[in-house]
């Protein structure tokens, strides 16, 4: 398997050059390029734009979710039956546990407002914060993607211990994960 990192910074950075440079022009490439280089020093206003105004992976919204969508094909129809070494096919996966820790580490500044040297995106999940629409907005998100064709995905959210308190909050993300698996969701993990 060869392992998939940051599928939702990688989607929100095609979704903030989509839309801020090429659908509403707020921006040029060229702008964005000096700012990234820059780690947004002293572009406080395209940053907080690129950041707070731009169409985010794990809101259930269809402009960045769509960009999901093809970067999911591209990566599966780039590895997926190639040969390997082995005599193999190679298959994918989205299960990086942490190692989206270490590739942020060494990766600069990004089109989507993260500042260089700070984790991508964990898993298949949206980028740290990201996610503004609740728990139910980031899986209808989440399984847009066709998770029956890959070893396996990994999905974390992150509650405060407040919802474990009651029966009717348990009673909530037990529905939460049956609903995503219906939805064909392969891994969703909690953080409390």
């Amino acid at each position: 398997y060869i392992q998939g990192v940051g599928m939702g910074s990688i989607t929100d950075c095609l979704s903030a050059i989509k839309y801020h440079v090429f659908d509403e022009k707020k921006t040029s490439m060229d702008e964005l390029l000096v700012a990234l280089s820059d780690n947004f020093k002293n572009q406080g206003n395209l940053h907080f734009n690129l950041q707070n105004n731009t169409p985010k992976y794990g809101n259930d919204d269809d402009f960045a979710d769509s960009i999901l969508r093809d970067v999911f094909e591209l990566y599966f129809e780039a590895v997926d039956g190639r040969p390997n070494t082995r005599g193999g096919q190679y298959r994918v996966n989205l299960l990086p546990t942490t190692s989206h820790v270490y590739f942020g580490s060494v990766t600069g500044a990004t089109p989507d407002g993260r500042k260089a040297f700070v984790p991508l995106s964990e898993g298949i999940s949206p980028f740290q914060g990201s996610d503004k629409h609740g728990p139910t907005a980031v899986i209808k998100s989440a399984a847009k993607i066709d998770h029956l064709r890959t070893g396996g995905t990994l999905l974390n959210q992150k509650f405060t211990p407040q919802i474990m308190n009651s029966e009717e909050g348990r009673t909530k993300v037990l529905q939460l994960i049956r609903s995503y698996f219906r939805m064909d969701g392969h891994h969703i993990q909690f953080n409390v």
